[in-house]
């Protein structure tokens, strides 16, 4: 009997043998190349997910703003000057460039936490300002922090005058500048308010980051936000009849115009296109 449980003993704490451990590391193996792709999908959906969220603040403070200021949306001049930002540089706004590359932001110092721009106001893959870095700057806008501001695009069409958004004005020594009140905006809208600019958060595709390295970025989706709040992501040259090419900035009709086809979200960037002709939009 005592023969006996010890062999049972035995048995009952027996190691793994080789290929049993080998066997087990080659199905958790098999598992994560599985599992791997849908987790980064998972991951990529939170960026763009927070992404939205933020392009969502940060037109909340501009319409807060324009409640503050008879209506009117940030604006930084008719005329081009300099202005001391609260990092301690000087930055060009106003003029035909108005407050472009995410200068709206220094209109509201109070998004500013004495380093940087507020977290919620940013993309969440916006590199970090850093002009000590050895990287600093290389030839990618893309991976580059080269601005501090929040590359969140302001349109043109709210600085621009409706005259200088048409199809006949080819030269931008003929843009006109005119601040522009939120209220007037024609309702119900499709009107971008802010836009990315660039990308950042991107999927990372060998064919994505070819298009990024070319400032290439409105053929993909990018996050965008409409007058009405409405946020998603959305490939900008899918907008209606875009002015030179890039939907949602230079739009025609100015702030009257409509940007965004809801139906084209997740379409190809040229679905719009018919040879070399943007496609019209539907009748009203």
């Amino acid at each position: 009997m005592d023969i006996q449980r010890a062999r049972i003993s035995v048995c009952a704490h027996r190691a793994f043998t080789i290929v049993e451990l080998l066997v087990s590391i080659s199905i958790i193996g098999i598992l994560i190349t599985i599992l791997m792709p849908f987790l980064n999908g998972v991951r990529q959906q939170t960026i763009e997910q927070v992404c939205i969220v933020h392009i969502r603040s940060a037109s909340t403070a501009i319409t807060e703003y324009s409640m503050d200021y008879r209506a009117f949306v940030p604006f930084g001049g008719n005329e081009a000057h300099v202005i001391d930002a609260p990092y301690g540089e000087q930055v060009h706004v106003g003029g035909i460039n108005g407050l472009g590359d995410g200068r709206w932001a220094l209109l509201m110092p109070d998004f500013w936490s004495g380093d940087n721009w507020s977290e919620g106001m940013r993309c969440p893959k916006q590199p970090a300002y850093d002009p000590d870095s050895p990287q600093w700057p290389n030839i990618s806008m893309m991976t580059d922090g080269f601005l501090h501001e929040p590359w969140f695009d302001l349109s043109s069409a709210f600085h621009l005058t409706v005259d200088s958004l048409s199809e006949e004005v080819e030269d931008s020594d003929q843009y006109r500048v005119a601040a522009q009140k939120i209220h007037n905006v024609r309702y119900p809208s499709s009107k971008a308010l802010l836009f990315e600019q660039f990308g950042f958060c991107i999927p990372d595709t060998p064919k994505n980051n070819a298009w990024k390295d070319l400032v290439q970025t409105q053929l993909l989706p990018t996050s965008l936000v409409t007058v009405d709040g409405s946020a998603f992501r959305y490939a900008r040259r899918n907008a209606y009849r875009p002015s030179l090419g890039v939907g949602c900035d230079y739009t025609l009709n100015g702030v009257q115009g409509r940007d965004v086809d809801r139906r084209l979200e997740g379409l190809d960037a040229f679905a719009r296109m018919s040879g070399n002709t943007w496609g019209e939009p539907p009748e009203e």
